[in-house]
């Protein structure tokens, strides 16, 4: 008698169950950051937000409150990098995806954080890399986006910003790139690292064409892992993953500098030229 009540209080329990409409939880806050994503943590120039990558979401989140969070959901696999407009009205989010498939960049508007007026909102998703977005940058104008892919694709992309579509590409080196980088005053000339390689590439809007030239890094062969360029664009800084920073200097294109002489332990990871005094700070793998 006890398995028969038993069994019907089961059938009961999965009809109840059953009938119930399944909803999805909406996400009201969010706690943590891995610092595992390249450029994935950003100060908006309004100095009001920072926003940051957790998993598939990209989070930005009031400095001054806490409680104020927004959560843009759109990638359907972890978010790989990020890059802001200087203007901060656009923001770009690259992501990972299943082998075999193309991986997504989105482009967001993000101009209400200025005033806090509309909320974030998705402009454009642009799905041409395979498997994974592994760096992007906005142009100085904040007209064009420069994407890379990962190893499986190793291609580098030009995009329009306003129309959502590829002007141009080519294959960014000739074994993997890791970061792109515009220079601070042209919307013409932008700089790619990669395994052995380090490139200056001229953007020809007219005619759809994007042209490397190979830097002259002597009898230096490194891996570049970011990108950092002088305000006046005269000089062009690479992190390695042997923990030494190189200077190249952008007219010639050739290596001026390379140090310091004690390397930074477990590679540079993340580079910035800082305006206020022209220095460089720079991040290392060993936090």
């Amino acid at each position: 008698l006890k398995l028969e009540k038993c069994s019907g209080f089961s059938s009961l329990q999965s009809t109840s169950f059953t009938n119930m409409t399944a909803r999805p939880l909406e996400l009201q806050s969010a706690i943590g950051f891995s610092g595992q994503v390249k450029s994935g943590l950003m100060l908006h120039p309004s100095d009001k937000y920072i926003i940051y990558s957790l998993g598939s979401t990209v989070v930005i989140r009031n400095v001054e409150d806490q409680t104020d969070q927004t959560f843009l959901q759109a990638h359907t696999q972890r978010v790989t990098c990020m890059a802001i407009s200087k203007d901060g009205n656009r923001l770009a989010t690259g992501q990972i995806q299943h082998m075999g498939y193309l991986a997504d960049a989105i482009i967001w508007d993000v101009s209400g954080l200025w005033d806090g007026g509309s909320q974030p909102n998705l402009l454009h998703k642009l799905s041409l890399h395979k498997v994974m977005v592994q760096s992007l940058a906005f142009s100085a104008s904040g007209e064009y986006l420069a994407s890379i892919g990962g190893e499986d694709d190793n291609n580098l992309v030009i995009w329009s910003v306003e129309e959502g579509l590829a002007i141009c590409g080519s294959p960014a080196s000739h074994d993997v790139a890791f970061a792109v980088k515009w220079l601070n005053c042209s919307d013409t000339t932008l700089v790619t690292g990669g395994a052995a390689q380090l490139r200056v590439w001229d953007f020809d809007v007219a005619n759809r064409k994007v042209r490397p030239t190979e830097c002259n890094m002597g009898r230096e062969r490194r891996s570049y892992t970011c990108i950092a360029v002088s305000d006046d664009d005269a000089a062009i800084y690479v992190g390695t993953s042997t923990g030494d920073i190189a200077k190249v200097d952008t007219l010639s294109k050739r290596l001026v500098q390379m140090g310091p002489r004690k390397r930074v332990e477990m590679g540079v990871q993340s580079i910035v030229f800082n305006h206020k005094d022209g220095e460089l700070i720079v991040g290392s793998g060993a936090g």
